[in-house]
């Protein structure tokens, strides 16, 4: 019960923090916000150790009881007014003097404060003789005791009931989706709520009458559990609307995180062009307020750069790029952007060299009509930018303005790997290394091995197939489908770009591993292994957000780390497999060396995690 009071106090606040925005600017979400802000505060002595705290601090016998109480009073009401309130202004009744927030006025004001004055009157009138954690198992037979409960729990009752109606009426009206779904479970939740007043009153009342139908640790568990359902339903229905606009709010972050390299070596050599001093990109990363505003001037400042690359950019350059990246293979519907990204990518190099060349300007060969598509048009031409092709444009234009006679060669081939039929024998044993040593491929049998030590029996095999299932089954699962549905390039996903949703799903999958195998009680071999694993995946997460680095690598790294880790010296031999497989990537071009190594020492360090947690 620890652990699931905290976990319900840790979402009540981060709700109550995210909300607070919005209640500021909008009166009619106070009361919603306050409702919540109330039942975080109430969960703060929601343990024993809390209560005693309290109780002992305040020199009051059992006066946490009654602060928890005036909480669900309070908070009870203020849902109440909420619902009243969003009613009326839905129904047009809000300025009405009869309307529904009429009505419901004295729910929100008259009776809580006369409940709560009555419940403290009641409670100075007990005798509290000693501190006690719950005043009704205490004293059973006290007449004021029994009038306090009844007092409180009659309220909260009539609330539940009055917002239970409220939620169901709104959500029979026409509306968003969402917003009917979330009005619908408010309606669960405040109808479980129901049962939990009807529950405590029968707490109260039956063992009167001698009887006893439910142990007391039954009755207690079940007393629990319709405190915590209603406060989960109430916080997951009313914060259902606002999914649109906070999955908008992510989404244009994570473009503004993505946009982030090529506005930063862009502006680099045009400075002037931005409106704010340079953030570095941890403090980009983290700056998570109005994302809608700082993309749009995001983008801006990256069209104002290449405005001034392109003055210093003449004819020829735009041509000889154009030509360049149709002798490279690209796809004509990558023509006109790879082109682009070349010409600018040699303005730039060229500027930071000190070569100015007087040019010509043109206007953005592709531009989006709104701030989404114009995203999208940056997003091309950031990963056009950074591709072999383009930095290898750049190269020979600055080689030609430094050496005019010079004819550099090139040294560019293309990223996607070569059909098999038209492999050489190297690329054929390089594309057989990486489909053999795939990172899926390397979790799920380092997973088997390591269950199979952690106990030496079948069970131990078990858990490793568990944790295989979370880290390495679904993980692959997810890229295979997004290749069938044409989101991913190949299996291996060689554009950068496309990793971040994968990746990101394959870490929430390798979560609900690690959740399921520590409350199932997994070896903790198993599970330190699988945290470990999270550790890697995290970090190449972060990593992938601005460079390229080899996840194959780094799988590599932490495989033959773990291994020399669980078995010693004699898995030394595994190091060779790692090297195989980053002079696959090397081979296949995948990756540069820098990227291999830096993959490599990232799973290897990852890994360490193992030792600390076993």
């Amino acid at each position: 019960m620890f652990y699931a009071n905290m976990a319900t106090a840790v979402l009540l606040w981060l709700i109550t923090l995210w909300r607070a925005p919005g209640a500021w600017r909008n009166p009619q979400k106070r009361p919603l916000w306050s409702a919540f802000a109330i039942l975080a505060t109430e969960m703060l002595l929601s343990s024993d150790s809390a209560i005693l705290w309290f109780d002992s601090a305040t020199g009051i016998n059992s006066g946490s009881a009654l602060v928890k109480h005036m909480c669900a009073v309070v908070a009870a009401g203020c849902v109440v007014a909420f619902l009243a309130g969003a009613v009326a202004s839905s129904t047009g009744e809000k300025d009405r003097p009869d309307g529904r927030a009429s009505r419901y006025a004295h729910a929100r004001t008259v009776i809580p404060a006369v409940t709560v004055l009555v419940m403290a009157v009641l409670f100075a009138w007990m005798e509290r003789p000693r501190e006690e954690i719950d005043l009704f198992v205490a004293y059973p037979r006290d007449s004021w005791v029994l009038a306090y409960n009844i007092t409180w729990i009659t309220y909260f009752g009539w609330a539940m009931l009055t917002a239970a109606r409220l939620s169901w009426q709104w959500s029979r009206r026409p509306g968003p989706p969402l917003l009917r779904y979330g009005l619908t479970l408010i309606c669960a939740g405040t109808s479980i709520g129901i049962v939990y007043a009807a529950h405590r009153l029968s707490m109260l009342l039956i063992p009167r009458l001698g009887l006893h139908p439910l142990p007391a640790g039954v009755n207690h568990t079940l007393n629990v559990f319709l405190a915590v359902v209603p406060l989960l339903l109430i916080a997951v229905g009313s914060t259902m609307p606002a999914v649109p606009k906070l999955h908008q709010a992510l989404a244009h972050h994570y473009d503004h995180v993505l946009l982030y390299s090529l506005w930063d070596t862009l502006t680099s050599t045009a400075p002037h062009v931005r409106l704010e001093e340079h953030p570095g990109r941890l403090r980009d990363m983290l700056a998570l307020l109005a994302p809608r505003e700082r993309l749009y001037r995001r983008t801006i400042e990256i069209r104002d750069a290449i405005l001034v690359l392109g003055d210093n950019t003449t004819l020829s350059v735009r041509l000889r790029a154009a030509d360049h990246v149709e002798d490279a293979g690209i796809p004509e519907s990558e023509l006109v952007t790879a082109a682009e990204a070349c010409w600018i990518r040699a303005a730039s190099e060229a500027r930071k060299a000190g070569h100015f060349v007087a040019g010509t300007l043109e206007p953005p060969e592709r531009a989006g009509g709104d701030l989404d598509t114009e995203v999208r048009v940056l997003r091309t031409l950031s990963d056009a930018y950074f591709s072999p092709v383009t930095a290898d444009f750049a190269r020979q234009h600055v080689a030609r303005l430094t050496s005019p006679g010079a004819s550099p060669v090139a040294t560019f081939s293309p990223p996607a790997p070569p059909a098999w039929p038209d492999c050489t024998r190297t690329q054929k044993a390089a594309r057989l290394f990486t489909e053999a040593l795939a990172p899926a491929n390397l979790v799920i049998v380092l997973l088997l091995l390591i269950g199979w030590h952690s106990t030496m029996t079948w069970s131990g095999l078990g858990w490793g197939l568990v944790a295989a299932l979370f880290c390495g089954v679904i993980p692959i699962s997810i890229v295979l489908l997004g290749v069938k549905r044409g989101e991913l390039t190949d299996k291996h996903i060689r554009v950068r770009r496309q990793r971040m949703v994968p990746m990101t799903l394959s870490l929430l999958s390798v979560v609900a591993g690690i959740v399921l195998l520590y409350l199932l009680g997994a070896p903790k071999d198993v599970s330190a292994l699988v945290v470990a694993m999270l550790v890697g995946l995290a970090s190449s997460l972060a990593v992938t957000v601005w460079w390229q680095i080899s996840i194959h690598n780094s799988v590599a790294g932490g495989t033959v780390m773990i291994l020399l880790l669980a078995f010693g010296l004699p898995m030394l031999p595994a190091v060779l497999a790692a090297v195989a497989i980053g002079w696959s990537r090397l081979v296949l071009k995948a990756h540069t060396l820098p990227q291999v190594l830096a993959g490599t020492a990232l799973g290897g360090t990852a890994a360490l995690a193992f030792v600390l947690l076993r």
